[in-house]
Order: C-alpha cells, then structure tokens, then sequence
C-alpha cells in the first residue's frame, strides 16, 4: 500500500536574522499570509520582535527566505493597528519614464530591468506585507504616464484606491511640478482623503540629479504629502516607500 504524503503545512518556524546584529529567532509564519503566484512577500519586523531593528524580510511561498532590508525610514511602532487581513488598492501615478514600473518590480520580486518599456493604460501587480497580526493583501495598480489630460479616461483606474504613490524622476524638474495635476487628477476622482506618498526616484543618476531633497519636501509640503527618496535600480528605500504608506493606512482604519 502506498504511504499517504502528508498535507502541506499551515504555518512552520522560520529562522529570522537581523541584517544589522546578527540576532536570530524562529518566527510562526502563516501558510495564509505568502504569496501563492511565486512572488515574494515581504514582513516587516518591528523593533523588539526579534532585537531593536526594525527590518524586512523576504520570503517565498516555501518558507524560504530569500533576503533582507534594513529599514531607515522608520516607522512609528507606539501606535496600534487593527488586526486581520486587509486588501487595500494602490495607485501609482506620475509622468511617463519616471520609473513606475522599474518601482513596482524591484518591490515585487526584487529585480531591475535596465530596458524601457512604456505602460500602457494599466499594469496589476499584488504583493503582501506583515505588520505584526496585521496581514496587508496589496493590489497595486500601475497607471500608465502618457497624456496627463486624459484624466476622465483615468477616473476608472483611481476609483476605490485606497493609497496612492506620485512618482517624480529627480533628472527631469518638470516631473515635479506636474505633481500638482497628478494630485488633483487622483483626488477628483477618488473623493475621500487617502494616505499619499511623494516618491523622488533615480536617485542612482547622481550627476543628473537636480531636483533636490528640499524640493521634494516643499512639495510635499504644499499638498500634505509624506515623501521619501528612492531609486529602483539600486533598491534604495523601494521597500520602504510601499511599507510606509502601507502602514499609515492601516492606521487610519484602527479604531
């Protein structure tokens, strides 16, 4: 008689170090919470889970892990967020070759393309995070840079988003100033105040850089807009930029 294969496990202890000190621990992980499509799902492990860094770790459907990221934009860990599982609809938003889809793929399975190929109309891709007992299901909605005017033609895109990312290329000024129409183009259709993210990407191209840190933060600013600096070639602050905004939401639905 052939043995009977045991069942795939729910949830298995998986050995997590930190990055920084070197600190292990087996952490539960939940069958539940990993992607099923081979991408990997990044969980956010707060200060005083494993040590006193705040990190992220990369694992895949598996239990395998795949890699590590210091966090250096933190994260407020003193307030509470609510417990469960979210899916939470994110809009990405900005001119054309600003590097939109280079952002969602290194975040998504940690890669980069260095050949451009232009969105057109719309791009979804889905990825979880995990925050504590909080389980973070990302739809993210990459909505292509062509003909800001069409904005009616959008409005279908942005309807029900629950978060939104406004990307600038840091070599091309005029990114930034058409922040504003990509703010109100979203807002219009959106109705309701959402957590946004300004993002200042191509960070990487140091000597074409010109659109500065403060420029972003006075942009920001003006529209009450967190914002980070990242570049999707090198993965700087990509994690983190997704992790944030992801965060405040959750936030904003504890009560």
């Amino acid at each position: 008689m052939l043995e009977k294969k045991n069942e795939p496990q729910n949830e298995k202890l998986v050995k997590i170090v930190c990055p920084i000190c070197k600190t292990e621990k087996k952490l539960t992980i939940s069958k539940s919470i990993l992607s099923t499509s081979g991408n990997l799902t990044t969980i956010s492990i707060q200060k005083k889970e494993i040590c006193e860094h705040h990190f992220q770790v990369f694992i895949d459907r598996d239990f395998k892990v795949r890699g590590y990221q210091k966090v250096d934009y933190e994260i407020d860990t003193i307030k509470k967020l609510p417990k469960g599982e979210f899916y939470i609809k994110l809009i990405l938003v900005g001119d054309y070759q600003v590097g939109k889809s280079a952002i969602i793929k290194r975040f998504i399975d940690n890669t980069f393309d260095e050949a451009y190929l232009p969105t057109l109309q719309l791009k979804i891709s889905k990825k979880t995070l995990k925050f504590g007992e909080s389980t973070a299901n990302l739809v993210i909605w990459d909505v292509g840079g062509q003909s800001i005017n069409m904005s009616s033609y959008r409005d279908r895109f942005y309807e029900g988003a629950q978060s939104a990312i406004i990307v600038v290329d840091r070599t091309r000024p005029e990114t930034l100033e058409h922040v504003e129409r990509w703010y109100k183009d979203t807002y219009k259709a959106i109705q309701h105040k959402i957590p946004y993210i300004l993002v200042g990407n191509k960070s990487d191209l140091n000597n074409d850089v010109v659109v500065q840190k403060q420029d972003l933060e006075d942009k920001a600013k003006e529209f009450d807009l967190n914002y980070i600096i990242t570049s999707a070639k090198t993965g700087e602050n990509i994690n983190d930029a997704f992790s944030n905004l992801t965060y405040n939401y959750l936030e904003s639905q504890f009560s």
